[in-house]
Protein backbone atom coordinates (compact mmCIF):
# COMPACT_ATOMS: atom_id res chain seq x y z
CA UNK A 1 0.00 0.00 0.00
CA UNK A 2 1.38 3.55 -0.89
CA UNK A 3 0.96 6.47 1.32
CA UNK A 4 -1.53 8.11 -1.08
CA UNK A 5 -4.06 5.23 -0.21
CA UNK A 6 -3.31 5.56 3.37
CA UNK A 7 -5.10 6.83 5.96
CA UNK A 8 -3.66 9.69 8.39
CA UNK A 9 -4.22 7.27 11.04
CA UNK A 10 -2.63 4.82 9.75
CA UNK A 11 0.52 7.52 8.79
CA UNK A 12 0.24 8.31 12.54
CA UNK A 13 0.13 4.86 14.08
CA UNK A 14 3.53 3.98 11.35
CA UNK A 15 5.27 7.44 12.72
CA UNK A 16 4.85 5.96 16.84
CA UNK A 17 6.44 2.39 15.75
CA UNK A 18 9.17 4.34 14.22
CA UNK A 19 9.82 6.70 17.06
CA UNK A 20 9.55 3.58 19.20
CA UNK A 21 12.79 1.56 16.97
CA UNK A 22 14.43 5.03 16.64
CA UNK A 23 13.91 5.62 20.41
CA UNK A 24 15.67 2.25 21.16
CA UNK A 25 18.61 2.62 18.55
CA UNK A 26 19.39 6.20 20.21
CA UNK A 27 19.50 5.11 23.59
CA UNK A 28 21.82 2.02 22.60
CA UNK A 29 24.04 5.14 20.43
CA UNK A 30 24.07 7.01 23.62
CA UNK A 31 26.06 4.93 25.34
CA UNK A 32 28.97 5.17 22.89
CA UNK A 33 29.33 8.88 23.93
CA UNK A 34 29.69 7.80 27.88
CA UNK A 35 26.48 8.84 29.36
CA UNK A 36 27.31 12.75 27.95
CA UNK A 37 24.55 14.74 29.22
CA UNK A 38 22.80 15.76 26.04
CA UNK A 39 19.40 14.65 24.41
CA UNK A 40 19.42 13.25 20.72
CA UNK A 41 16.05 13.11 20.31
CA UNK A 42 12.49 14.94 21.42
CA UNK A 43 9.28 15.80 20.02
CA UNK A 44 10.95 18.65 18.38
CA UNK A 45 13.76 17.41 16.61
CA UNK A 46 12.59 14.54 14.84
CA UNK A 47 10.11 14.66 11.36
CA UNK A 48 8.47 12.15 9.01
CA UNK A 49 8.96 13.01 5.27
CA UNK A 50 8.27 11.13 2.20
CA UNK A 51 9.43 12.05 -1.67
CA UNK A 52 9.18 10.63 -4.70
CA UNK A 53 12.05 8.98 -6.43
CA UNK A 54 12.45 12.13 -9.53
CA UNK A 55 14.71 14.97 -9.97
CA UNK A 56 14.44 16.85 -7.02
CA UNK A 57 13.09 14.47 -4.72
CA UNK A 58 9.26 16.42 -4.55
CA UNK A 59 8.15 15.48 -0.90
CA UNK A 60 4.56 14.10 -0.95
CA UNK A 61 3.92 14.02 3.06
CA UNK A 62 5.43 15.79 5.78
CA UNK A 63 4.04 16.03 9.49
CA UNK A 64 3.66 19.59 10.48
CA UNK A 65 6.90 20.07 13.28
CA UNK A 66 8.94 19.76 10.17
CA UNK A 67 10.28 23.61 10.49
CA UNK A 68 11.33 22.38 13.64
CA UNK A 69 13.78 20.46 11.74
CA UNK A 70 14.80 21.67 8.59
CA UNK A 71 13.36 25.47 8.90
CA UNK A 72 10.91 25.29 6.42
CA UNK A 73 6.90 24.74 6.42
CA UNK A 74 5.02 22.01 5.36
CA UNK A 75 3.27 23.92 3.37
CA UNK A 76 6.26 24.66 1.22
CA UNK A 77 7.57 21.42 1.14
CA UNK A 78 4.43 20.14 -0.06
CA UNK A 79 3.78 23.05 -2.79
CA UNK A 80 7.03 22.23 -4.41
CA UNK A 81 8.40 25.95 -4.08
CA UNK A 82 11.20 23.94 -1.53
CA UNK A 83 13.04 20.82 -3.25
CA UNK A 84 14.47 18.85 -0.83
CA UNK A 85 17.82 18.67 -2.62
CA UNK A 86 17.79 21.91 -2.51
CA UNK A 87 17.83 22.20 1.64
CA UNK A 88 21.20 20.02 1.39
CA UNK A 89 24.32 21.23 1.80
CA UNK A 90 25.51 21.96 -1.12
CA UNK A 91 29.38 20.27 -0.05
CA UNK A 92 27.10 17.01 1.28
CA UNK A 93 24.53 16.83 -1.79
CA UNK A 94 26.50 14.92 -4.31
CA UNK A 95 27.78 12.55 -1.01
CA UNK A 96 23.93 11.97 -0.08
CA UNK A 97 23.03 11.41 -3.66
CA UNK A 98 26.11 9.10 -4.07
CA UNK A 99 24.55 6.94 -1.06
CA UNK A 100 20.47 7.04 -2.58
CA UNK A 101 22.21 5.68 -5.82
CA UNK A 102 24.14 2.57 -4.47
CA UNK A 103 21.50 1.80 -2.02
CA UNK A 104 19.11 1.91 -4.65
CA UNK A 105 20.31 -1.01 -7.05
CA UNK A 106 19.92 -3.16 -4.31
CA UNK A 107 16.90 -4.60 -4.93
CA UNK A 108 16.66 -6.71 -1.76
CA UNK A 109 17.24 -3.13 0.17
CA UNK A 110 14.10 -1.78 2.07
CA UNK A 111 15.74 0.83 4.66
CA UNK A 112 19.29 2.45 4.94
CA UNK A 113 20.72 5.08 7.30
CA UNK A 114 22.80 8.11 5.78
CA UNK A 115 25.95 9.22 7.01
CA UNK A 116 24.68 12.63 8.97
CA UNK A 117 24.46 15.64 6.46
CA UNK A 118 24.03 19.27 6.55
CA UNK A 119 21.02 21.44 5.34
CA UNK A 120 21.09 25.21 5.02
CA UNK A 121 17.82 27.00 6.83
CA UNK A 122 15.65 29.74 5.36
CA UNK A 123 17.96 32.40 7.08
CA UNK A 124 21.14 30.39 6.38
CA UNK A 125 22.33 28.75 9.81
CA UNK A 126 23.31 25.40 9.22
CA UNK A 127 21.55 22.49 10.81
CA UNK A 128 22.85 18.51 10.98
CA UNK A 129 20.40 16.06 10.14
CA UNK A 130 20.34 12.38 10.60
CA UNK A 131 18.02 10.63 7.72
CA UNK A 132 16.48 7.25 8.28
CA UNK A 133 14.78 6.79 4.65
CA UNK A 134 12.81 3.26 3.71
CA UNK A 135 12.29 2.19 0.40
CA UNK A 136 9.22 1.77 -1.65
CA UNK A 137 9.26 -0.51 -4.92
CA UNK A 138 6.65 -0.98 -7.47
CA UNK A 139 5.45 -4.51 -8.31
CA UNK A 140 8.83 -4.75 -10.65
CA UNK A 141 11.17 -3.53 -7.83
CA UNK A 142 11.79 -0.19 -9.24
CA UNK A 143 11.82 2.41 -6.32
CA UNK A 144 8.72 4.87 -6.85
CA UNK A 145 9.18 6.57 -2.63
CA UNK A 146 11.78 7.00 0.18
CA UNK A 147 10.33 7.40 3.59
CA UNK A 148 11.93 8.32 6.26
CA UNK A 149 12.60 9.90 9.65
CA UNK A 150 14.87 12.48 9.69
CA UNK A 151 16.90 13.73 13.32
CA UNK A 152 18.04 17.02 14.10
CA UNK A 153 21.57 16.13 15.75
CA UNK A 154 22.90 19.53 15.60
CA UNK A 155 23.05 19.66 19.11
CA UNK A 156 25.27 15.87 19.18
CA UNK A 157 27.44 17.07 16.56
CA UNK A 158 28.35 20.14 18.27
CA UNK A 159 28.73 18.42 21.69
CA UNK A 160 31.23 15.81 19.93
CA UNK A 161 33.23 18.53 18.55
CA UNK A 162 33.97 19.40 21.88
CA UNK A 163 34.62 15.95 23.48
CA UNK A 164 36.87 15.56 20.27
CA UNK A 165 38.56 19.40 20.91
CA UNK A 166 38.99 18.55 24.55
CA UNK A 167 40.05 14.78 24.21
CA UNK A 168 42.60 16.24 21.67
CA UNK A 169 44.00 19.00 24.17
CA UNK A 170 44.27 16.77 26.67
CA UNK A 171 46.51 14.34 24.46
CA UNK A 172 48.60 17.12 23.57
CA UNK A 173 49.17 18.29 27.76
CA UNK A 174 49.82 14.76 28.53
CA UNK A 175 52.07 14.27 25.79
CA UNK A 176 53.69 17.54 26.50
CA UNK A 177 53.46 16.47 30.43
CA UNK A 178 56.65 14.35 30.06
CA UNK A 179 54.76 11.82 32.76
CA UNK A 180 56.37 8.91 34.12
CA UNK A 181 53.96 5.49 34.98
CA UNK A 182 54.62 2.69 37.23
CA UNK A 183 52.80 0.00 37.96
CA UNK A 184 53.80 -1.71 41.49
CA UNK A 185 52.83 -5.11 42.52
CA UNK A 186 52.24 -4.61 46.26
CA UNK A 187 52.58 -8.23 47.73
CA UNK A 188 56.27 -9.18 45.16
CA UNK A 189 57.41 -5.78 45.11
CA UNK A 190 57.85 -6.60 41.12
CA UNK A 191 57.36 -2.92 39.80
CA UNK A 192 57.32 -1.16 36.46
CA UNK A 193 58.77 1.98 35.28
CA UNK A 194 58.17 3.74 31.98
CA UNK A 195 61.17 5.17 30.27
CA UNK A 196 60.01 8.71 31.14
CA UNK A 197 60.25 7.80 34.78
CA UNK A 198 63.60 6.75 34.77
CA UNK A 199 64.49 9.79 32.68
CA UNK A 200 63.36 12.36 35.46
CA UNK A 201 65.42 10.78 37.70
CA UNK A 202 68.75 10.52 35.01
CA UNK A 203 68.78 7.08 34.07
CA UNK A 204 67.96 4.31 31.69
CA UNK A 205 65.57 1.52 32.33
CA UNK A 206 68.73 -0.58 32.02
CA UNK A 207 70.23 1.18 34.09
CA UNK A 208 67.89 0.73 36.32
CA UNK A 209 67.35 -3.07 35.68
CA UNK A 210 66.24 -4.99 38.15
CA UNK A 211 63.14 -3.30 38.65
CA UNK A 212 61.04 -3.24 42.03
CA UNK A 213 59.86 -0.87 44.87
CA UNK A 214 63.01 -0.79 46.52
CA UNK A 215 64.15 0.85 43.46
CA UNK A 216 62.59 4.20 43.72
CA UNK A 217 62.55 3.79 47.82
CA UNK A 218 66.23 4.16 47.76
CA UNK A 219 66.20 7.28 45.04
CA UNK A 220 63.34 9.01 47.48
CA UNK A 221 64.11 11.96 49.97
CA UNK A 222 64.90 9.99 53.92
CA UNK A 223 61.82 13.41 54.96
CA UNK A 224 59.24 12.00 52.21
CA UNK A 225 59.33 8.62 53.03
CA UNK A 226 57.46 8.58 56.11
CA UNK A 227 54.78 10.81 54.84
CA UNK A 228 54.77 8.63 51.71
CA UNK A 229 53.81 5.46 53.86
CA UNK A 230 51.31 7.08 55.92
CA UNK A 231 49.18 8.04 52.85
CA UNK A 232 49.67 5.14 50.91
CA UNK A 233 48.41 2.96 54.22
CA UNK A 234 45.35 5.00 54.21
CA UNK A 235 44.84 4.52 50.69
CA UNK A 236 45.17 0.75 50.93
CA UNK A 237 42.59 0.98 54.38
CA UNK A 238 40.22 2.46 52.00
CA UNK A 239 40.33 6.42 53.86
CA UNK A 240 41.50 7.93 50.40
CA UNK A 241 40.31 7.22 46.91
CA UNK A 242 43.36 8.31 45.21
CA UNK A 243 46.99 8.37 46.83
CA UNK A 244 48.38 11.52 45.76
CA UNK A 245 52.24 13.03 47.60
CA UNK A 246 54.94 15.78 46.20
CA UNK A 247 58.10 14.09 47.64
CA UNK A 248 61.74 14.59 46.15
CA UNK A 249 64.04 12.09 44.46
CA UNK A 250 67.65 11.98 43.88
CA UNK A 251 68.79 12.13 40.64
CA UNK A 252 71.71 10.33 38.61
CA UNK A 253 73.94 14.06 38.82
CA UNK A 254 73.17 14.22 42.69
CA UNK A 255 70.22 17.17 42.62
CA UNK A 256 66.60 16.52 44.24
CA UNK A 257 63.88 16.54 41.99
CA UNK A 258 60.41 17.62 43.15
CA UNK A 259 57.83 15.10 42.01
CA UNK A 260 54.22 14.62 42.12
CA UNK A 261 53.28 11.41 42.69
CA UNK A 262 49.96 9.95 42.51
CA UNK A 263 48.51 6.54 42.24
CA UNK A 264 45.25 4.27 42.86
CA UNK A 265 44.82 0.69 44.08
CA UNK A 266 43.57 -1.00 40.96
CA UNK A 267 43.08 -4.67 42.67
CA UNK A 268 42.75 -7.07 45.61
CA UNK A 269 43.33 -10.38 46.00
CA UNK A 270 40.48 -12.82 47.17
CA UNK A 271 41.22 -11.87 51.13
CA UNK A 272 40.72 -8.43 50.61
CA UNK A 273 44.67 -7.73 50.41
CA UNK A 274 46.36 -5.01 48.56
CA UNK A 275 47.30 -6.33 44.89
CA UNK A 276 47.95 -3.88 42.25
CA UNK A 277 48.70 -0.35 42.36
CA UNK A 278 49.12 2.13 38.88
CA UNK A 279 50.38 5.62 39.04
CA UNK A 280 52.13 8.61 37.91
CA UNK A 281 55.21 10.51 38.59
CA UNK A 282 55.45 14.25 37.09
CA UNK A 283 58.49 16.43 37.12
CA UNK A 284 56.88 19.77 39.25
CA UNK A 285 60.49 20.74 40.34
CA UNK A 286 60.17 24.07 38.74
CA UNK A 287 56.61 24.27 39.80
CA UNK A 288 58.04 24.00 42.92
CA UNK A 289 60.99 26.29 42.65
CA UNK A 290 58.68 29.42 41.25
CA UNK A 291 56.11 28.56 43.91
CA UNK A 292 59.35 28.80 46.34
CA UNK A 293 59.97 31.87 44.83
CA UNK A 294 56.73 33.71 45.06
CA UNK A 295 56.60 33.00 49.26
CA UNK A 296 60.19 34.59 49.29
CA UNK A 297 59.09 37.66 47.15
CA UNK A 298 56.18 38.13 49.39
CA UNK A 299 58.26 37.95 52.77
CA UNK A 300 60.62 40.18 51.34
CA UNK A 301 58.48 43.10 50.41
CA UNK A 302 56.92 42.47 53.71
CA UNK A 303 59.98 42.63 55.88
CA UNK A 304 61.56 44.96 53.30
CA UNK A 305 58.83 47.04 54.72
CA UNK A 306 59.30 47.11 57.75
CA UNK A 307 62.86 47.49 57.96
CA UNK A 308 62.76 50.89 55.87
CA UNK A 309 60.15 51.99 58.51
CA UNK A 310 62.39 51.36 60.96
CA UNK A 311 65.27 53.07 59.01
CA UNK A 312 63.71 55.83 58.59
CA UNK A 313 62.86 56.37 62.79
CA UNK A 314 66.61 55.39 63.22
CA UNK A 315 68.13 57.79 60.44
CA UNK A 316 67.25 61.25 62.53
CA UNK A 317 69.02 60.29 65.84
CA UNK A 318 71.79 58.58 64.02
CA UNK A 319 72.33 62.18 62.03
CA UNK A 320 72.49 64.27 65.44
CA UNK A 321 74.86 61.86 66.83
CA UNK A 322 77.13 61.27 64.33
CA UNK A 323 77.01 65.53 64.19
CA UNK A 324 77.35 65.49 67.83
CA UNK A 325 80.50 63.35 68.31
CA UNK A 326 82.09 65.90 65.11
CA UNK A 327 81.59 68.76 67.18
CA UNK A 328 82.89 67.01 70.53
CA UNK A 329 85.85 65.77 68.47
CA UNK A 330 86.78 69.54 66.86
CA UNK A 331 86.08 71.52 70.25
CA UNK A 332 88.80 68.98 71.81
CA UNK A 333 91.40 69.80 69.52
CA UNK A 334 94.42 72.62 70.01
CA UNK A 335 95.10 72.85 66.22
CA UNK A 336 91.41 73.85 66.03
CA UNK A 337 92.20 77.66 67.03
CA UNK A 338 88.03 78.32 67.95
CA UNK A 339 88.24 81.33 69.67
CA UNK A 340 85.49 80.07 71.87
CA UNK A 341 87.29 77.07 73.01
CA UNK A 342 90.00 79.35 73.93
CA UNK A 343 87.95 81.25 76.16
CA UNK A 344 86.40 78.53 77.98
CA UNK A 345 89.52 76.93 79.16
CA UNK A 346 90.97 80.15 80.26
CA UNK A 347 88.10 80.75 81.95
CA UNK A 348 88.28 77.36 83.68
CA UNK A 349 91.91 77.66 84.61
CA UNK A 350 93.52 75.56 81.90
CA UNK A 351 94.38 75.43 78.68
CA UNK A 352 93.74 73.87 75.36
CA UNK A 353 96.74 71.81 75.41
CA UNK A 354 96.58 70.42 78.99
CA UNK A 355 92.84 69.49 77.65
CA UNK A 356 93.93 67.75 74.84
CA UNK A 357 96.87 66.00 77.10
CA UNK A 358 94.23 64.63 79.21
CA UNK A 359 91.82 63.06 76.58
CA UNK A 360 94.39 61.39 74.87
CA UNK A 361 95.82 60.18 77.81
CA UNK A 362 92.69 59.45 79.14
CA UNK A 363 91.99 57.62 75.42
CA UNK A 364 88.86 60.11 74.69
CA UNK A 365 89.63 60.93 71.63
CA UNK A 366 89.45 57.27 70.49
CA UNK A 367 86.28 56.67 72.23
CA UNK A 368 84.95 59.73 70.05
CA UNK A 369 86.40 58.08 66.85
CA UNK A 370 84.85 54.67 67.50
CA UNK A 371 81.49 56.20 68.11
CA UNK A 372 82.01 58.08 64.78
CA UNK A 373 82.94 54.86 62.98
CA UNK A 374 79.87 53.17 64.76
CA UNK A 375 77.63 55.55 63.70
CA UNK A 376 78.83 55.80 60.03
CA UNK A 377 78.37 51.65 59.94
CA UNK A 378 75.11 52.11 61.26
CA UNK A 379 74.65 54.79 58.55
CA UNK A 380 75.41 52.03 55.69
CA UNK A 381 73.10 49.98 57.32
CA UNK A 382 70.43 52.54 57.23
CA UNK A 383 70.78 53.21 53.76
CA UNK A 384 71.04 49.59 52.77
CA UNK A 385 67.47 49.29 54.93
CA UNK A 386 65.70 52.16 52.84
CA UNK A 387 66.75 50.51 49.49
CA UNK A 388 64.37 47.89 50.44
CA UNK A 389 61.23 50.74 50.08
CA UNK A 390 62.17 52.69 46.84
CA UNK A 391 62.82 51.82 43.35
CA UNK A 392 65.74 54.62 42.46
CA UNK A 393 64.93 56.15 39.17
CA UNK A 394 68.88 56.35 38.03
CA UNK A 395 69.77 56.47 34.29
CA UNK A 396 68.99 53.06 32.92
CA UNK A 397 71.19 52.46 30.08
CA UNK A 398 72.36 49.17 28.00
CA UNK A 399 75.19 47.67 29.18
CA UNK A 400 77.13 44.28 28.21
CA UNK A 401 76.66 41.61 31.37
CA UNK A 402 80.36 40.11 30.96
CA UNK A 403 81.90 43.41 31.00
CA UNK A 404 80.10 44.02 35.03
CA UNK A 405 81.12 40.71 35.55
CA UNK A 406 84.89 41.27 34.64
CA UNK A 407 84.91 44.09 36.95
CA UNK A 408 82.91 43.09 39.52
CA UNK A 409 85.82 40.60 39.76
CA UNK A 410 88.78 43.15 39.35
CA UNK A 411 86.89 45.33 42.05
CA UNK A 412 87.23 42.12 44.39
CA UNK A 413 90.70 41.95 43.53
CA UNK A 414 91.63 45.05 45.22
CA UNK A 415 88.95 45.81 48.06
CA UNK A 416 90.66 46.27 51.12
CA UNK A 417 88.15 44.31 53.72
CA UNK A 418 88.86 41.59 51.48
CA UNK A 419 92.35 41.28 51.84
CA UNK A 420 92.10 41.37 55.58
CA UNK A 421 91.41 37.66 55.51
CA UNK A 422 91.78 36.19 52.23
CA UNK A 423 93.65 36.66 48.98
CA UNK A 424 90.60 36.96 46.40
CA UNK A 425 93.78 36.84 43.73
CA UNK A 426 94.67 33.15 44.68
CA UNK A 427 90.89 31.85 43.65
CA UNK A 428 90.51 30.51 40.19
CA UNK A 429 88.13 31.87 37.95
CA UNK A 430 86.66 30.01 35.15
CA UNK A 431 84.74 32.15 32.60
CA UNK A 432 82.14 30.85 30.17
CA UNK A 433 80.24 33.54 28.71
CA UNK A 434 78.69 32.88 25.14
CA UNK A 435 79.04 35.01 22.19
CA UNK A 436 77.42 37.83 20.75
CA UNK A 437 75.34 38.30 24.09
CA UNK A 438 73.42 41.71 23.64
CA UNK A 439 73.75 44.40 25.70
CA UNK A 440 71.21 44.46 28.09
CA UNK A 441 69.16 47.79 29.68
CA UNK A 442 70.16 48.32 33.37
CA UNK A 443 71.72 50.18 36.14
CA UNK A 444 75.54 49.09 35.46
CA UNK A 445 76.65 49.92 39.11
CA UNK A 446 73.73 48.21 40.69
CA UNK A 447 74.02 44.75 39.01
CA UNK A 448 78.20 45.33 39.66
CA UNK A 449 77.41 45.75 43.35
CA UNK A 450 75.25 42.68 43.41
CA UNK A 451 77.79 40.54 41.14
CA UNK A 452 80.13 41.85 43.96
CA UNK A 453 78.50 40.81 47.17
CA UNK A 454 78.07 38.00 45.85
CA UNK A 455 81.81 37.18 44.91
CA UNK A 456 82.61 38.22 48.39
CA UNK A 457 80.35 35.99 49.86
CA UNK A 458 81.51 32.96 48.31
CA UNK A 459 85.24 33.87 48.31
CA UNK A 460 84.54 34.23 52.56
CA UNK A 461 82.82 30.75 52.41
CA UNK A 462 85.31 29.13 50.53
CA UNK A 463 88.21 30.97 52.86
CA UNK A 464 86.28 29.85 56.20
CA UNK A 465 86.32 26.37 55.08
CA UNK A 466 90.03 26.23 53.70
CA UNK A 467 88.48 25.31 50.38
CA UNK A 468 91.91 24.60 47.95
CA UNK A 469 92.04 25.02 45.34
CA UNK A 470 88.97 27.58 45.40
CA UNK A 471 87.47 28.36 42.01
CA UNK A 472 84.53 30.37 40.35
CA UNK A 473 82.54 29.12 37.42
CA UNK A 474 81.16 32.33 35.73
CA UNK A 475 78.92 31.36 33.37
CA UNK A 476 76.32 34.11 31.43
CA UNK A 477 74.53 32.65 28.17
CA UNK A 478 71.04 33.72 26.25
CA UNK A 479 68.14 31.52 27.70
CA UNK A 480 66.27 29.72 24.41
CA UNK A 481 62.35 29.42 26.11
CA UNK A 482 62.66 33.50 27.56
CA UNK A 483 64.08 36.80 26.61
CA UNK A 484 66.14 36.17 29.21
CA UNK A 485 70.07 36.72 30.07
CA UNK A 486 70.97 34.53 32.55
CA UNK A 487 73.87 34.68 34.65
CA UNK A 488 75.29 32.36 37.17
CA UNK A 489 77.90 32.61 39.29
CA UNK A 490 79.07 29.01 41.16
CA UNK A 491 82.07 28.64 43.81
CA UNK A 492 82.99 24.96 45.34
CA UNK A 493 82.55 26.31 49.26
CA UNK A 494 80.96 24.89 51.44
CA UNK A 495 77.42 24.84 50.47
CA UNK A 496 74.76 25.62 52.57
CA UNK A 497 71.71 23.49 53.89
CA UNK A 498 68.17 23.74 53.07
CA UNK A 499 67.11 25.61 56.14
CA UNK A 500 69.94 28.28 55.16
CA UNK A 501 69.60 28.19 51.50
CA UNK A 502 65.92 29.38 52.18
CA UNK A 503 66.92 32.39 54.40
CA UNK A 504 69.90 33.67 52.50
CA UNK A 505 67.89 36.94 51.26
CA UNK A 506 66.25 37.53 54.52
CA UNK A 507 67.16 41.02 55.90
CA UNK A 508 70.28 40.32 58.94
CA UNK A 509 70.23 36.74 58.00
CA UNK A 510 73.85 35.77 57.98
CA UNK A 511 75.98 32.89 59.20
CA UNK A 512 79.02 35.30 59.63
CA UNK A 513 80.53 36.04 63.52
CA UNK A 514 78.87 39.05 64.71
CA UNK A 515 80.43 42.33 63.67
CA UNK A 516 81.68 40.93 60.45
CA UNK A 517 78.82 41.02 58.55
CA UNK A 518 75.14 43.15 58.35
CA UNK A 519 73.08 40.41 56.70
CA UNK A 520 71.51 42.78 54.26
CA UNK A 521 74.34 42.48 50.97
CA UNK A 522 72.11 39.71 49.47
CA UNK A 523 68.94 41.11 50.26
CA UNK A 524 69.61 44.39 48.54
CA UNK A 525 71.07 42.10 46.03
CA UNK A 526 67.71 40.58 45.69
CA UNK A 527 65.54 44.25 45.55
CA UNK A 528 67.76 45.58 43.05
CA UNK A 529 67.35 42.36 40.77
CA UNK A 530 63.55 41.78 41.49
CA UNK A 531 62.29 45.45 41.82
CA UNK A 532 64.87 48.32 40.35
CA UNK A 533 65.28 45.42 36.80
CA UNK A 534 62.54 43.04 36.85
CA UNK A 535 64.60 40.58 37.11
CA UNK A 536 64.85 36.83 39.06
CA UNK A 537 67.54 35.76 41.54
CA UNK A 538 67.55 32.36 43.04
CA UNK A 539 70.34 29.89 44.14
CA UNK A 540 71.17 26.20 44.25
CA UNK A 541 73.08 24.76 47.25
CA UNK A 542 73.88 21.52 49.50
CA UNK A 543 76.07 21.23 52.23
CA UNK A 544 79.87 20.36 50.97
CA UNK A 545 78.57 21.00 47.20
CA UNK A 546 78.97 24.98 47.11
CA UNK A 547 76.93 27.03 45.95
CA UNK A 548 75.07 28.69 42.55
CA UNK A 549 73.73 32.02 42.56
CA UNK A 550 71.62 32.36 39.12
CA UNK A 551 70.85 35.88 38.02
CA UNK A 552 67.80 36.05 35.25
CA UNK A 553 67.44 39.79 33.59
CA UNK A 554 65.13 40.48 31.00
CA UNK A 555 66.79 41.61 27.61
CA UNK A 556 63.84 44.11 27.24
CA UNK A 557 63.26 46.29 29.49
CA UNK A 558 59.37 46.67 30.46
CA UNK A 559 58.68 50.86 32.17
Amino acid sequence: MTDENKTRSQLIKELHEMRKRIAVMERNNTKEYHNESFEIINESSMSVIVWRNEEGWPVDFVTDNIINVLGYSSEELLSGRVRYDQIIHPEDLPRVQQEVAGFSVEKNRERFIHKPYRILTPKGDIRWIEDRTGIERDEKGDITRYRGIILDISERKRVESELADERSRLASIIEGAQVGTWEWNVQTGETVFNEIWAQIVGYTLEELAPVNIDTWISFAHPEDIKGSDELLNKHFAGELSLYNYECRMRHKDGHWVWVHDQGRLMSRDAEGAPLLMFGTHQDITERKRMEEMVIQNEKMLSVGGLAAGMAHEINNPLAGMLQNAEVLSQRLKTDSNIPANLKAADAAGTTMKSIEQFMEDRGIQRMIRAITESGQRISEIVTNMLSFARKEESVVSTHHLDKILDKAIELAATDYDLKKTYDFKQIKIIRKYDENLPAIPCQATKIQQVLLNILTNGAQAMQTVKTVPSRFILRIRKEKSSDMIRIEIEDNGPGMDEKNRSKVFDPFFTTKPVGIGTGLGLSVSYFIITENHNGIIDVISEPGKGANFIIRLPVHRKN
